[in-house]
């Protein structure tokens, strides 16, 4: 155990990325009760220094990488990300929406999630309010490669293209702008 203490230390170090609070304070208590000082002396002393030098608290499950005094890059960890998402498809409804082929618009404050289902399949295409009078939403759609359901299933290029159309369409029928060309 204490070499795998040890390998979670040190994989903090090298990779450049300040971990959250709860991941060193974990560390610690880890340390602590296999009466490893030193290490646990040294994991108090890195919540200490992230404090100091990015100046905020990273949330468990993330990390931060400092670009300068101003400017950070933050990775968030797939296990948060799926329970963001898992807790967002239950708001939408998503068992009931998947039924039902076609476009559906869930708004979430300013931003929210256009679901296009496809025999079961599902797209998720993220979008937010445009600030901008010519657009009521700007879409994330060019980006995307797969289907989100069956996880990351890859589409092909022209079935990404006809989604895109029949997208365009849909919008145009709810009389709804956007930035999608």
């Amino acid at each position: 155990m204490e070499v795998y203490l040890d390998t979670l230390i040190e994989m903090a170090d090298e990779s450049g990325h300040y971990f959250s609070e709860d991941f060193w304070f974990d560390l610690a208590t880890c340390a602590d009760k296999m009466h490893m000082t030193q290490q646990a002396e040294y994991c108090r002393q890195q919540i200490i220094k992230n404090k100091k030098e990015i100046g905020n608290k990273t949330p468990n499950g993330w990390s931060t990488i400092k670009i300068d005094d101003t400017h950070f890059q933050h990775h968030i960890a797939e296990i948060v990300k799926y329970k963001w998402a898992s807790e967002r498809h239950q708001k939408d409804k998503l068992n009931e929406l998947i039924k039902v082929n076609g476009f559906h618009i869930k708004y979430h404050g300013r931003a929210g999630m256009i679901y296009y289902i496809d025999n079961g399949k599902v797209l998720e295409i993220d979008f937010e309010m445009s600030g901008v009078p010519q657009y009521d939403l700007l879409l994330y759609f060019d980006n995307l490669k797969g289907w989100t359901i069956p996880k990351y299933e890859p589409f092909a290029f022209n079935e990404q293209t006809a989604i895109k159309e029949k997208l365009i369409k849909w919008l145009k029928s709810k009389r709804i702008k956007t930035d999608l060309v």
